[in-house]
């Protein structure tokens, strides 16, 4: 069921020209033939009828992210396991009181490789002006790195025994460990379009915490979010 849904979607939007239309008719197929799996999801967490659907992005074409009753965002994949979502349900649950920003609740649903998380308050990127957001610069890139160094606060041998975080010492490297490795938590995807703000521009919130693992380098989130933040920066 995983993964023929997928499959369909996929080679359907084959036929379509150009890419953001492919992505559309890929994602839109992909969300009918999920939408019997994501109704019973809802019903069953939040009790309530699936009146709406939306679709937000698919990357690649192994997942999509779409917005349900206007309330609850659902992650769908077709190349991660239930076992391996389970374990980043708890990890999210286990990191949440050592960050001072909101992290989303996550439930994932038993059978589907599937999650879904409430919509938060707070306002993406895109709702500000660039050049204000620029003039902020220095304040967003303390409140980021804060959020980090609490992240990195966490004692990860204390963390309960998690395949996922054992086997991610080798799969999840992108900086080279230092002289001297320290092993912390990262996010691994932080970039400013999973940041939420308040009206005065302070970070409120981070979502799509799916991608955290450990790294051996305690400067690999830092980089990986200055990375994506100077391409932000100069955008036109």
């Amino acid at each position: 069921m995983s993964k023929i849904p997928f499959y369909l979607g996929n080679l359907v939007a084959c036929f379509v020209p150009g890419s953001k239309n492919r992505a559309h008719c890929r994602a839109s197929i992909n969300l009918f033939l999920y939408y019997p799996k994501i109704a019973g999801f809802i019903k069953k967490t939040f009790g309530e009828q699936v009146h709406s659907v939306k679709f937000i992005r698919q990357r690649t074409l192994n997942r999509v992210v779409c917005l349900v009753n206007d309330k609850y965002y659902v992650k769908i994949f077709r190349d991660v396991t239930n076992a391996r979502l389970r374990d980043f349900e708890f990890i999210a649950n286990y990191i949440r009181p050592f960050v001072g920003v909101t992290i989303p609740r996550v439930v994932v649903d038993a059978h589907a490789p599937m999650y879904v998380c409430e919509k938060i308050a707070g306002r993406p990127i895109e709702d500000f002006d660039h050049d204000t957001v620029i003039q902020n610069e220095k304040k967003i890139q303390a409140q980021v790195f804060k959020i980090i160094d609490e992240l990195q606060s966490i004692d990860v041998d204390a963390i309960p025994d998690n395949a996922r975080f054992n086997d991610s010492l080798q799969t999840r490297t992108v900086e080279a460990p230092t002289d001297t490795p320290r092993r912390v938590l990262a996010h691994f995807d932080l970039n400013e379009t999973n940041l939420f703000f308040d009206d005065d521009l302070n970070v409120c919130a981070v979502i799509d915490w799916d991608t955290l693992s450990i790294a051996n380098n305690p400067d690999t989130d830092r980089r990986i979010f200055m990375k994506y933040w100077n391409r932000y920066k100069n955008q036109k």
